[in-house]
């Protein structure tokens, strides 16, 4: 889905200016958007009611350009937005990272560009995250809207689910809240966004899933081509990898290519058998080339995950896949 390398950006460790929001809301526009004045006043409504100090933080990649003028226009009577736009396309992943790196507040919240549930939801992940959960993700339930493509999306949320160890079932639901703290430890790339939850779980946080009224205007349905589903299925290989072996990559590479080498192994054993005690000739068997073919690549394989276990160690000490929650002395 990116079209271009982009450098991580840095989660600031002090804040600019004296003024630290108590909410910040991360809204990426890449792909389709509502009107955003719209839907910055539904939900900023929303918000006033607990409090009024908040910012919102919105990501534009170029090809979003009507969306330009309509946050600048924004800005000019609302100083508690903010715009960042990028000079190319990266992504979501890539937008929700930077807005989560520049959101300054002590509660952070994603929001799509469109509308997918109702501004009251607000208050419910608020509460929740009041309640020291440290990542609270929606679920659009009851849906309203088409049943066309419903099915995909419920078997790719399936499998997912049985790949992570956490049941989740609407990663496509952009309103989120996290706490700051968990916020500068997740990592989002490539098109891992789906997977937040999952992600977060990996690494010890309290995640919650609830239910959130679907937005009447979001009834829109969502036609994807061929190209979205082989992303997804990549995305799920990487979330399978991620949440199995990133810690211990021989065992994947090593078991895969064990089977690899075995199964060569055995073919050349049986060539060796018939050539020495049948007399039988090998030089026209194309299952010679098979057989020496996965011999090498599973010796190759296992090797790669050598490679992978020698990195791991070699970064174990920067990297940390766990969170202390207390100290008593």
């Amino acid at each position: 889905m990116e079209t271009k390398a982009v450098q991580a950006l840095p989660i600031p460790t002090e804040y600019e200016g004296d003024r630290v929001p108590h909410i910040s809301v991360v809204v990426p526009v890449v792909e389709r958007f509502d009107d955003l004045e719209r839907l910055y006043k539904d939900f900023s409504a929303e918000i006033s009611k607990v409090t009024d100090d908040f910012e919102f933080v919105f990501i534009v990649e170029p090809s979003q350009f009507g969306a330009l003028a309509s946050l600048r226009r924004l800005m000019t009577g609302e100083p508690r937005v903010r715009l960042f736009r990028f000079n190319s396309s990266f992504g979501e992943a890539a937008a929700l990272a930077a807005g989560l790196s520049r959101a300054r507040g002590e509660f952070i919240f994603t929001l799509a560009s469109y509308y997918q549930v109702r501004p009251e939801t607000f208050r419910q992940v608020y509460e929740l995250l009041n309640q020291n959960k440290d990542v609270v993700v929606t679920r659009r339930y009851p849906r309203i809207d088409s049943n066309f493509g419903r099915f995909p999306s419920f078997v790719f949320h399936w499998i997912a689910s049985r790949l992570s160890g956490i049941a989740f079932h609407d990663g496509s639901c952009g309103f989120r809240g996290i706490r700051r703290e968990a916020a500068r430890e997740l990592t989002v790339y490539g098109d891992l966004h789906p997977f937040l939850p999952a992600l977060a779980n990996r690494q010890g946080y309290r995640v919650v899933e609830i239910n959130a009224l679907q937005h009447p205007l979001n009834t829109r349905a969502g036609v994807r081509g061929p190209g979205a589903y082989a992303s997804r299925l990549l995305a799920l290989f990487t979330l399978f990898f991620l949440m199995k072996f990133i810690k211990k990559p021989l065992r994947f590479f090593g078991a895969v290519g064990a089977a690899t080498a075995f199964a060569g192994f055995s073919i050349c054993l049986y060539l060796t058998v018939l050539r020495l005690f049948y007399g039988s000739a090998l030089a026209d068997r194309p299952l010679l080339m098979l057989g020496v073919l996965l011999l090498l690549g599973g010796v190759q394989t296992v090797g790669i995950g050598l490679i992978g276990e020698i990195l791991v160690f070699s970064h174990a000490r920067e990297s940390k896949d766990y969170q202390i929650e207390s100290i008593m002395e």
